[in-house]
């Protein structure tokens, strides 16, 4: 196969997401008790005939193997969180970019299917079903990105809502129930956690310092925190050498009175083909998002231009994809709008009740 593959193509280098197993099929999850064993194993076979060496799942065998063949080029072609899978920690975390030219996740965007039932889709991914960054998004950027940055998440307490972060399946795939609002009506706690890639974190509450965390201290670089919840501004301050370099802040919202619209772009090629987002989002007076979740929002769209279709980030909900009406989830849900053959203005209007109707004006031009 690898003969035929540089045949067809001799530009690129050969490779193959490998099954999570070392030579002669030794598996990880078989030898808990007796880890030396996976660990000490060597590379599965299949690996000294590509030119990259993809490790599915096995991230904690870079190391090793880069001291065993450093001649061997390697990318993490499929990787989990790993929370409470054995004593692994996040999966990226093993991961050295010196010599591991490339990191994958599965999956980066959520998609329908592969699942437990109620849920349509993982429900794991880094940006969910409707293209929001999901907290998990949240941490990778805080691993990856250069630019400085710090982001606050709260772990649910309702019920309800907690459910729907279960597992998929098995460990491997699990993750943190996190959302990221300050609005928790007569919670007396808070379990806050930061992502963040500065070297220290303040949390301010209400103007007052509540503790400040090294991020070299937390193992994963997951910093988490736990203080009393209080109504009003909670606000985290990344620092490097003393100074500050990016902040993220979270205010309790009043009640909804206004939707939002937002379009992804202004703009639609009359090609009968082309689509884009329109996010409608429940807001305050203050115009701070609400993150309430199964509010009804119904789309009406006007002029040379269709409804495609529409969604949330809930993959339990049983709501149609095709239909003018969507609940929204934490606050917010999506309208997709696919263009026409015919040029002019497209107008989108939401209404949700107890609200006042929104709209946005979006222009179709010809190809």
């Amino acid at each position: 196969m690898v003969a035929l593959t540089r045949q067809l193509d001799p530009s690129r280098k050969v490779t193959v997401g490998l099954f999570p197993a070392r030579e002669r099929f030794v598996k990880e999850w078989e030898h808990w008790d007796d880890h030396d064993t996976f660990l000490n194993a060597e590379p599965a076979e299949m690996a000294f005939h590509c030119d990259v060496v993809s490790w599915n799942y096995t991230e904690n065998m870079f190391a090793p193997d880069h001291a065993r063949c450093p001649q061997l080029m390697f990318i993490a072609s499929e990787s989990a969180c790993n929370i409470g899978l054995g004593d692994r920690p996040p999966s990226w975390t093993e991961i050295d970019t010196d010599y591991v030219i490339g990191h994958y996740h599965g999956s980066a965007y959520d998609y329908l299917g592969e699942s437990a039932k109620p849920k349509k889709g993982g429900g794991r991914a880094l940006i969910d079903l409707s293209g929001w960054v999901t907290p998990l998004g949240r941490y990778y950027q805080s691993c990856y990105s250069d630019a400085p940055l710090v982001h606050l998440m709260v772990t649910e307490t309702d019920e309800a809502q907690g459910a729907r972060f279960n597992n998929r399946g098995g460990s491997r795939w699990d993750w943190y129930p996190l959302v990221d609002h300050w609005n928790w009506g007569d919670r007396k706690e808070a379990k806050v956690t930061t992502f963040t890639n500065a070297e220290e974190v303040e949390l301010v509450l209400n103007g007052k310092s509540v503790g400040r965390q090294r991020l070299a201290d937390c193992r994963g670089r997951i910093m988490n925190w736990e203080l009393p919840y209080e109504p009003g501004t909670l606000t985290a301050l990344a620092r490097n050498n003393g100074q500050l370099v990016a902040e993220h802040t979270l205010t309790t919202p009043g009640e909804p009175v206004e939707l939002r619209l937002t379009p992804s772009t202004p703009e639609l090629i009359a090609d009968g083909l082309d689509v884009l987002c329109v996010e409608a989002a429940r807001l305050d007076a203050e115009g701070i998002l609400v993150p309430g979740c199964g509010k009804k929002v119904t789309f009406e769209v006007e002029g040379p231009a269709v409804n495609a279709g529409v969604a949330s980030g809930d993959v339990v909900s049983d709501e149609l994809w095709q239909g003018d009406t969507r609940s929204t989830w934490n606050g917010r849900c999506i309208l997709l709008v696919r263009a026409g053959r015919s040029s002019g203005e497209v107008v989108v209007t939401a209404k949700a009740e107890g609200q006042s109707p929104a709209r946005c004006a979006l222009r179709a031009t010809a190809p």
